[in-house]
């Protein structure tokens, strides 16, 4: 990043994490921030596929495990300090579960909650909006609790827009693989 890029960071980083504190908020936002979890998301997909089916439920698992693999081995190669590390003053509040001192860049929260909003949005078009209103809640509250940075949100909201788009783009070639592995399974 410029120097340009690593103060605006700064700066909303700032302004999200100590400008915006509020007591009242608190709250709000560590439940907000929980809404991103991992074994959430993957409960999400088991109870629709128990409720609307395969069709459904198997988009949105094939998006999260392609989301979560791909956080993990870029937080891993960039190993980018959270701001709670190197920000003097930045608080920190509860944020799900969260290795100490695990790397910030990307953010699997952010990733996960945009493909969700993507693919669940595509299916239930009725709920695109409050969809992709929770996921920039769930990923503003990354930076309120005090573990990203903005630039951390944005990258993973993008690989998680990216993810949710490609698979709903191949989702009739990945339903008819699914289906041949099936049959192949069943004789």
């Amino acid at each position: 990043m410029s120097p340009n890029l690593n103060e605006l960071d700064l700066w909303l980083f700032n302004l999200i994490n100590q400008n915006w504190a509020n007591p009242a908020l608190d709250p709000v936002m560590i439940a907000v921030t929980y809404m991103g979890e991992l074994f959430l998301w993957y409960l999400v997909s088991m109870i629709l596929w128990r409720w609307k089916g395969s069709e459904v439920a198997i988009p949105l698992l094939i998006g999260l495990i392609i989301g979560d693999i791909t956080v993990f081995l870029i937080k891993y190669l960039v190993l980018r300090p959270s701001p709670y590390l190197i920000v003097s003053g930045a608080r920190l509040l509860p944020a799900g579960l969260r290795l100490s001192g695990e790397p910030s860049f990307p953010s699997g929260h952010a990733c996960r909650s945009f493909i969700g909003s993507v693919i669940l949005g595509r299916k239930f078009s009725r709920w695109r909006y409050p969809l992709l209103g929770l996921a920039t809640m769930i990923s503003i509250s990354r930076i309120y609790v005090g573990v990203h940075w903005p630039s951390d949100i944005l990258v993973g909201a993008f690989i998680g827009i990216s993810i949710g788009l490609g698979i709903l783009k191949l989702e009739f070639r990945i339903m008819q693989a699914l289906e041949q592995i099936k049959l192949k399974l069943s004789l």
